[in-house]
């Protein structure tokens, strides 16, 4: 059965747990940007992973059986602004180094990935299972695309809109102990529960989709 994936512009499912989080606008449309009533403080915002259009859902491609390339839109599902320099964001603590988005790989035979999304903003790879392979960090100032709008610091991303969060390589060498199969992309936005309005992190996680795979030998 199908799970999710697309076949040419035939889509099935929502590419894993990603969609919209957000609970609506409130009365007097203070949540919406158009409004003369928009009250950004009142409005929560909702971090998780762009599948529409199919042009920005998460993506991976083979370079060599030592590297995968992967990319995907950061996406702001909820009824307010995403501004990472907000103190009042989460629990009000904030890193300039916690992560945007962790990815890793995960064998479509599995459920779990091969390199867990680490707790603290700055983990060392020295205690990863496969060393510095098999995953990707975006964060402040390493977002993988040349403007990262200072990390959200001063230039908010808007209701609806995504941001691209492009990685051209990925190393994950069958040398550091990586067992040969297929993989998906797979990825935990906001993995130190720190950026999203709490209540709003259940759409976190995914993958890249049932269609979407590379044979690493």
């Amino acid at each position: 059965p199908i799970e999710d994936g697309c076949i040419l512009f035939i889509c099935f499912g929502d590419f894993g747990s990603g969609g919209n989080g957000g609970s609506g606008n409130t009365p007097g449309d203070r949540c919406d940007p158009r409004s003369e009533n928009y009250t950004p403080a009142d409005c929560p915002h909702d971090l998780t992973y762009d599948t529409w259009p199919t042009s920005q859902r998460v993506k991976i491609w083979k370079l060599d059986n030592d590297r995968v390339g992967s990319s995907l839109f950061l996406l702001n599902a909820g009824t307010g602004p995403f501004n990472s320099g907000t103190a009042a964001i989460g629990s009000g603590s904030f890193s300039l180094e916690a992560n945007y988005v962790f990815t890793s790989l995960i064998r479509m035979e599995e459920s779990q990935p091969l390199v867990p999304a680490p707790a603290g903003s700055n983990p060392s790879p020295a205690s990863f299972p496969y060393g510095p392979d098999c995953y990707a960090m975006f964060h402040p100032g390493n977002t993988g695309v040349i403007d990262t709008i200072n990390g959200f610091a001063t230039v908010a991303l808007e209701p609806g809109l995504s941001f691209p969060l492009l990685d051209a390589s990925m190393p994950c060498r069958k040398s550091k102990g990586r067992a040969k199969g297929r993989y998906r992309l797979w990825l935990r936005v906001d993995p130190n529960h720190i950026y999203d309005t709490p209540g709003y992190e259940f759409n976190n996680t995914g993958d890249s989709g049932t269609f979407d795979w590379v044979h690493l030998k």
